[in-house]
C-alpha cells in the first residue's frame, strides 16, 4: 500500500474559499466598511493624490492608525452630503 501525498490547493481554489470566508464573517455593509485612500478615490472617482488632499484639508473624516489613514465610507459620504447646498 502506498499513500499519497495530500494535494496542494490550487491558488484560486484557496482565494475563493477565503472570500467566501470573509462573506460569512463579515456582515457589514460595505458603506460601514472601513477602507484606504485608493478605494476611497475609486469610490469618489478621483485619482487618490485629491482624497489625500481633502484628508490633509480636513474635509473628509479619516482615523489614523499609526501611519495607516483609513477612511469609513459611511461617514464620508454623509459629511459630503452634508456640504453640498
Amino acid at each position: 500500500m502506498t499513500a499519497e501525498a495530500p494535494q496542494r490547493p490550487n491558488a484560486l481554489e484557496v482565494r475563493q474559499e477565503v472570500e467566501d470566508t470573509a462573506k460569512t464573517t463579515h456582515s457589514e455593509s460595505p458603506d460601514q466598511a472601513m477602507v484606504n485612500v485608493f478605494t476611497l478615490a475609486r469610490r469618489f472617482n478621483v485619482h487618490h493624490r485629491t482624497a489625500q488632499r481633502w484628508t490633509k484639508n480636513k474635509w473628509i473624516p479619516h482615523y489614523r492608525v499609526g501611519r495607516l489613514i483609513r477612511y469609513n465610507l459611511s461617514e464620508v459620504l454623509s459629511s459630503t452630503a452634508s456640504g453640498v447646498q
